[in-house]
């Protein structure tokens, strides 16, 4: 009787409620042997007798665990690491060297540049005021281009130019201006005269200003200022001979028949040297072109010149670049000629 009374008692039913609970709580952590001694104990001796928290074990046990993907051992996730790590660094190592490609082409194209030497220099004006004389540079270099000019005085009326220029495309400017305070007697560019006392000095004027004042009897010399105006030594000219006997009377000896094809202007430019050659020897008198079997023709002597020198008031004697430029230009008139082709200072 007092069994039967016990088991409507609402306050077992509610302990009973709370343990079904707690064992419910507690199943997985069975399940998974993971509760403590204690637990099992309590959810061994609950299932015996409650059908509702055997059901709720039945279907814990049914249930499939989900499996966590194993973990990379690791020396399988240091390979990956270790090949990520080398790929990297083969990228980084291109990338490095194109950037020095690309730099390097870069100076070329961009800073393509260096000091600029007088045969690269052409003056194209000149303009003088009464304080001022005014230098327009030209390049001579198709294709180059100035930079950047410095201007240095070594004294009074000397200057120094440094020009830096060339192809790359910070070279952009065609012509460079030198501002120089007067007076100006003389400009140089790396050493190399290019304006002297109110003359433009050109590479024929550097070229041959050191023969000035030479030795007529020099015979060297006579080949140098021969019409072949050629560097070969002499016994490599078949078609040129040199009559050495008188050292005030050059005479250049041909054969016959190039002596008697030769044209008018090539008789002209003979002339010319000639002229040059007297200016630059003065114990020089004249100079003959022979026919090899033939008479003898005066082509140039230092009368002619001397003629030509006073009629433009220019004096003989060679003393610096000036000089010997306004001679030149006595005998050399045509304009715009580059002799930078043929003469290099």
């Amino acid at each position: 009787m007092n069994e039967h009374l016990n088991s409507h008692d609402p306050s077992s039913a509610k302990q009973n409620q709370s343990t079904c609970e707690i064992v419910r709580d507690l199943l997985p952590l069975y399940v998974e042997q993971l509760a403590s001694p204690a637990s099992v104990s309590l959810i061994e001796s609950h299932l015996q007798n409650c059908p509702e928290c055997q059901k709720q074990f039945k279907v814990l046990q049914e249930t499939e665990p989900e499996l966590e993907a194993p973990d990379l051992p690791m020396q399988e996730a240091l390979s990956a690491t270790h090949k990520k790590f080398f790929r990297n660094r083969v990228v980084v190592w291109c990338l490095a060297v194109l950037c020095l490609l690309l730099a390097g082409g870069g100076l070329v194209v961009f800073w393509n540049q260096a000091h600029l030497h007088a045969s690269n220099i052409t003056i194209a004006k000149v303009t003088k005021s009464d304080q001022q004389t005014i230098l327009l540079l030209g390049n001579a270099s198709e294709g180059n281009g100035f930079a950047k000019m410095s201007v240095t005085s070594k004294g009074e009326g000397e200057y120094s130019l440094s020009i830096l220029g060339g192809s790359g495309w910070l070279n952009q400017k065609p012509v460079e201006m030198a501002i120089l305070s007067n007076p100006v007697h003389s400009v140089e560019v790396e050493g190399d005269v290019i304006y002297q006392d109110g003359e433009i000095i050109t590479a024929q004027c550097r070229y041959f200003f050191p023969d000035a004042n030479g030795n007529s009897a020099d015979i060297e010399r006579m080949w140098r200022f021969s019409p072949a105006l050629s560097s070969a030594e002499p016994g490599e000219r078949p078609d040129l001979r040199a009559d050495t006997n008188n050292p005030k009377d050059w005479v250049w000896i041909l054969p016959d028949n190039s002596y008697d094809s030769m044209d008018h202007w090539q008789y002209q430019t003979i002339q010319k040297q000639s002229l040059l050659a007297l200016a630059l020897t003065p114990g020089l008198e004249s100079i003959s072109l022979k026919a090899e079997h033939g008479g003898t023709h005066i082509v140039a002597s230092r009368g002619e010149l001397d003629r030509l020198l006073e009629e433009h008031n220019v004096k003989g004697k060679i003393e610096t670049y000036a000089d010997l430029q306004k001679i030149l230009n006595l005998i050399y008139p045509e304009e715009g000629y580059d002799w930078s082709a043929q003469y290099h200072a």
